[in-house]
């Protein structure tokens, strides 16, 4: 009774009573509020995630964890992991090569063959230079072969590219180009929806969903080296301010929803999602690339020439598959 804060005065029965009371009326539980996801200040990032993640590629494991020490970020996993935790924090490019030892950014600028001479501004500058000026390609393969291999392109899983054409170099940021087409390949082709995808060099969702209603919804492609996707700060801050953007446009009313594809979602998706905290009462949903493959196949064979009623599976939250096979009913 002295554990649980009771009186321990009186006779048995009623000390049992008092017990029984406490229980029965939930004074043992206690409530605990959910946990609230702070944003921290974003650094404004130089170049695509993509190009970032390339960028952060040419260092070793070592390299770094060391780099993510000395930003006080979490230094440990797998190469993989490191980068993408690396090129998704709040820090951009400039602040990160400028905690990296002067050696290793020598080393980076001697694999891409630039300059490794110069002051360590120089050499960061010159790198940062290097990617933005990078032109990055789709691959050679076919859209409609690339389909069969959506989940895998979604995970940036670069064994499904033949290796005996040593001539085509598939970077990640390739892999995340091919994920998109293939994306913008099952919207438009299979479920015959009036698809705009991002201009280059400009700020917008990967894609514009336009339905025969004149509903608006966009979409990104999140490729992952690791899964699932944890949808990290700078990415829903990204989310955050393109529905910001279409709040000040005469389409703000025909805005009708924000869909997320990525291999898989982190168990606390649902926190991340209201982390975004959208100007706008539109849903933000997230869908498996599986889940979106898998029925469009399915759309494909049933209805190979009718429109997706998309506005049917957008939802706050997570889409599924049995979401998209309610639609057809």
């Amino acid at each position: 009774m002295k554990r649980i804060d009771i009186s321990q005065s009186g006779k048995k029965e009623e000390k049992i009573l008092k017990i029984i009371d406490h229980f029965k009326n939930s004074r043992d539980i206690v409530t605990i509020p959910p946990v609230k996801i702070i944003d921290l200040d974003i650094e404004d990032k130089k170049l695509s995630e993509e190009k970032r993640i390339d960028l952060f590629s040419n260092l070793t494991t070592q390299q770094l964890s060391n780099v993510l020490g000395k930003l006080n970020l979490l230094k440990s996993g797998q190469k993989d992991i490191l980068i993408y935790r690396l090129a998704n924090c709040q820090y951009n490019e400039i602040t990160i090569l400028n905690v990296t030892k002067l050696d290793d950014i020598k080393s980076t600028s001697r694999k891409l063959e630039l300059q490794v001479s110069g002051t360590k501004t120089n050499l960061i500058n010159d790198l940062i230079r290097y990617y933005s000026d990078l032109i990055i390609k789709e691959s050679k393969l076919p859209t409609k072969e690339l389909a069969n291999y959506y989940i895998e392109l979604s995970c940036q899983d670069a064994r499904i590219y033949p290796q005996a054409d040593n001539s085509e170099v598939i970077s990640t940021a390739s892999i995340a180009l091919d994920f998109e087409r293939v994306t913008k390949y099952l919207f438009k082709n299979v479920f015959k929806l009036e698809i705009k995808t991002q201009r280059f060099g400009k700020e917008d969702p990967d894609g514009i969903i336009k339905d025969d209603e004149g509903n608006l919804f966009f979409y990104e492609c999140k490729t992952v080296l690791n899964p699932p996707y944890k949808m990290p700060i700078a990415h829903r801050l990204q989310i955050r301010n393109y529905i910001e953007k279409i709040s000040k446009t005469k389409d703000k009313e025909n805005f009708k929803g924000y869909i997320i594809i990525s291999h898989s979602f982190s168990d606390n998706i649902m926190n991340k999602i209201e982390a975004v905290n959208s100007p706008l009462d539109a849903p933000i949903c997230v869908i498996e690339a599986r889940d979106l493959a898998a029925f469009a196949k399915k759309w494909e064979t049933n209805f190979p020439i009718d429109t997706f009623p998309i506005k049917q599976i957008v939802k706050n939250g997570i889409v599924t598959l049995k979401d998209f096979d309610q639609a057809l009913h």
